[in-house]
């Protein structure tokens, strides 16, 4: 009689026909399981390896983001959804604006805007007063106009325009606050400003 291993590689045995249908049962299934653990595995490493992607890898010169969340977690309340969406006007918490070359913080009591930068943004939001903050930790993260790519109407011409090459700066600056605020504790409703 002969039999087949998971290797694929036959031996002769002196069996039983039960023992050796025993046997050849047992080899499948041993077979099948190291087959789905191997693909288990295989499939773990692959989201680990893209998982890591999916973020903006621009935040290793920033500074410290874990002091300035602690202060934001134990002075402002979690956000609850119900409160701000959907999203009333006027906003009562902050709005960060995003142009083609700077950012700016514009708080809901009328205060002029504040310019800021990705590595002074978690300073700025952290030393913002409680009453900044009605609504929790959530913000607005708005783009203007002017930061979005031009894109044309189904079946009209596209235009003949030169990208501006801050367009893919602002983009970068846009991903990397939204990474930063999450790293934050802080909600984000994206809206574009009216």
């Amino acid at each position: 009689m002969s039999l087949q291993t998971c290797s694929g590689k036959r031996f002769r045995k002196q069996r039983s026909k039960t023992e050796a249908n025993e046997i050849v049962v047992e080899n499948k299934s041993m077979c099948c399981s190291r087959r789905v653990i191997l693909l288990g595995m295989i499939s773990i490493f692959v989201m680990t390896a893209y998982a890591g992607q999916s973020k903006p890898q621009v935040l290793s010169g920033l500074p410290n983001l874990s002091k300035y969340s602690a202060t934001l977690r134990r002075n402002i309340r979690k956000a609850n959804a119900s409160e701000y969406l959907p999203v009333r006007t006027p906003w009562k918490n902050p709005t960060i604006v995003i142009q083609l070359e700077t950012t700016s913080i514009i708080l809901g009591d009328g205060t002029p805007r504040k310019q800021t930068s990705l590595f002074d943004l978690p300073k700025d939001l952290a030393t913002l007063p409680k009453s900044a903050w009605p609504l929790g930790r959530v913000v607005i993260l708005s783009r203007t106009g002017r930061t979005f790519p031009i894109i044309p109407l189904h079946g009209a011409v596209t235009p003949k325009i030169v990208p501006d090459p801050r367009l893919s700066e602002a983009d970068k600056r846009t991903a990397t606050l939204e990474h930063m605020l999450e790293l934050l504790g802080i909600e984000v409703v994206a809206s574009p400003v009216g």
